[in-house]
């Protein structure tokens, strides 16, 4: 199999035009907080987000699990400094939020232990 080196093309080969567009607004979405805050923890989190989104679009390192949790984890921070929310997060907001972070992570966790040899991926 045969893959681009470039997130955007690659998405583009194999998603079409609307599948590239989706990969954009999601790219794009948390760099709107840049515009609206001035704190320069937001910067350093955007500046490292902005060269993981450039280079994603130059070199496959996206497809390694670290890179691109640092990427994620600099979008999180984006965007959760952009909320100026009054109300805060109430316990089952919370649990609404984790619960499926921590169906993936089982799920990981499960396909990493049986090798791989689960019924429901490749």
């Amino acid at each position: 199999m045969r893959s681009a080196h470039t997130l955007y093309l690659q998405a583009l080969a194999e998603l079409g035009p609307v599948g590239l567009a989706l990969i954009l607004v999601a790219i794009l979405t948390p760099l709107a907080v840049l515009r609206t805050r001035r704190d320069p923890i937001v910067g350093a989190a955007g500046a490292a987000y902005v060269a993981f989104a450039v280079h994603a679009g130059v070199d496959w390192d996206w497809e390694l699990p670290a890179v691109t949790l640092a990427g994620v984890f600099c979008a999180a921070a984006l965007l959760a400094a952009g909320g100026d929310s009054a109300a805060p997060i109430t316990g089952r907001g919370r649990f609404a939020l984790l619960l499926p972070l921590a169906a993936v992570a089982g799920l990981a966790c499960l396909r990493l232990k049986t090798g791989g040899g689960l019924p429901f991926g490749p």
